[in-house]
């Protein structure tokens, strides 16, 4: 286990350190910002819902289900693995705020 936490670590780093502009780190916190920030998620819902519903019947149940699974990925499975986040400690550039929950399972995979 010790092996694959040093990998992931090495791997982060090397991603990580990529070179990387200024405004490609603006846009990359704009689009983690839409993300996190929960009602684009529920206005594209409602609109798949009005679209789909028509031709499929069980769209909304498989909407419903979808998203429970990402319910229980997002509140309980980070709870229970409880991965930290990268800190600068261990080498890691940060750009924006440091969140303060779990790294994984990650909302945005």
């Amino acid at each position: 286990m010790e092996f694959l936490l040093a990998l992931d670590q090495q791997l982060f780093l090397l991603l990580n350190h990529l070179p990387h502009t200024s405004f490609l780190d603006n846009l990359a916190q704009f689009f983690s910002g839409l993300g996190n920030a929960g009602i684009v998620w529920f206005v594209w819902g409602f609109w798949l819902i009005v679209k789909e519903e028509k031709q499929d019947r069980w769209f909304f149940m498989r909407l419903v289900v979808t998203g429970s699974i990402a319910w229980v990925g997002q509140w309980m499975l980070k709870e229970l693995i409880g991965r930290p986040r990268p800190t600068p400690d261990m080498g890691a550039i940060l750009i924006g705020t440091q969140l303060t929950d779990f790294a994984f399972p990650s909302g945005h995979a």
